[in-house]
């Protein structure tokens, strides 16, 4: 037999059982595990939705200020698809922005741009994730998993991180005041 230096059949590549974390900081059981309770979640969603908001705004009421118009009516409209449109914006991060950074920055633009028009802060934002994060963990508690309370942890920072005020920021916050 002539040794032509080919390995038939070519053998498998070394299979890596590590859990490796992606960009986004998700490992591939953190992704699966929200996309598997998203998709529970969304069989009711309208139903989360409203409980979110009600939740949220009776534990929160100064911040439904926010929604005040300068003549001192409420903009009802914004506020009641308020929470609907918040969790739609989770189940695109879910279901596309998991493993792609830029996909979650593109996302996250408008909705930043507009956070920022309407004077909505960083710790705003921490406490309606906060509440988000902490709802679903309660109402799926059958369906929780260590793996799961990580996943929903890191979304939250994510979510939270975009909102962050950067130190050029928070310094001219500062003189602003000084002065």
């Amino acid at each position: 037999m002539i040794d032509s230096g080919i390995e038939y059949p070519k053998p498998l590549p070394k299979l890596n059982l590590e859990n490796v974390s992606n960009e986004m900081g998700f490992t591939p059981l953190e992704i699966v595990a929200l996309q598997n309770i998203w998709r529970l979640f969304k069989k009711r969603f309208k139903y989360h939705s409203m409980q979110i908001f009600l939740a949220f705004f009776n534990q929160n009421h100064k911040l439904i200020e926010r929604f005040r118009l300068p003549s001192g009516k409420f903009q009802l409209n914004y506020l009641c698809q308020h929470s609907e449109k918040m969790l739609l914006l989770y189940e695109n991060v879910i279901d596309k922005c998991l493993d792609n950074m830029a996909n979650f920055h593109g996302i996250m633009a408008d909705v930043t741009v507009n956070h920022r028009h309407y004077g909505v802060k960083y710790e705003d934002i921490n406490l309606k994730s906060e509440h988000v994060r902490r709802y679903i963990l309660d109402y799926f508690a059958n369906q929780s998993s260590p793996t799961l309370v990580s996943a929903l942890a890191k979304l939250s920072e994510h979510f939270n991180n975009r909102h962050r005020p950067k130190e050029r920021d928070s310094k001219s916050d500062e003189s602003e005041e000084d002065s």
